[in-house]
């Protein structure tokens, strides 16, 4: 069946010896070169995605800043516009009802003149007829100057 051959173990020894020796010195050195560059390639793009992540959070930061100022600005300049549109409304209320009294003052002044003008007039009117009534009943004649001196007298 099997049998051992020494010669055959020996040389089958040398020439496992002779491929380690060979592959050691001829195929290991690119293989180890190949794979510290592997290494090295992963190790810089590792470094680069780091980079990459730590640019991309300080842009993040950088834009919330940005934006969170933009609304603070916004904010303000609503608040500004707000309390600018209640001054303006409270002086634009005051006014009118500045203008509202005065507007009645100037009626109730009008009002006033014409009562004073017409009741002036119902006098004027009544003394006249009280003098053509006071002629007609005399049976004489009121001389025109009588009647405004005696007019004159009861207003």
């Amino acid at each position: 069946m099997l049998e051992l051959e020494p010669g055959l173990i020996i040389w089958t020894w040398i020439s496992f010896i002779a491929l380690l020796i060979l592959l050691y010195k001829v195929a290991l050195p690119p293989l180890l070169d190949a794979m510290q560059k592997r290494e090295e390639l992963v190790a810089q793009s590792l470094r680069e995605a780091e980079d990459g992540r730590k640019k991309n959070a300080e842009a993040l930061e950088h834009f919330q800043k940005k934006i969170k100022e933009a609304n603070e600005a916004a904010q303000k300049i609503i608040d500004f516009a707000r309390d600018e549109g209640n001054l303006q409304k409270r002086e634009i209320v005051e006014k009118a009802g500045k203008e509202a009294e005065r507007l009645m003052l100037q009626a109730k002044e009008e009002f006033q003149d014409e009562k004073e003008k017409v009741m002036r007039s119902i006098k004027k009117e009544t003394i006249e007829l009280v003098l053509l009534a006071a002629e007609k009943i005399i049976g004489r004649s009121v001389k025109k100057e009588d009647t405004a001196k005696i007019a004159d007298e009861l207003l």
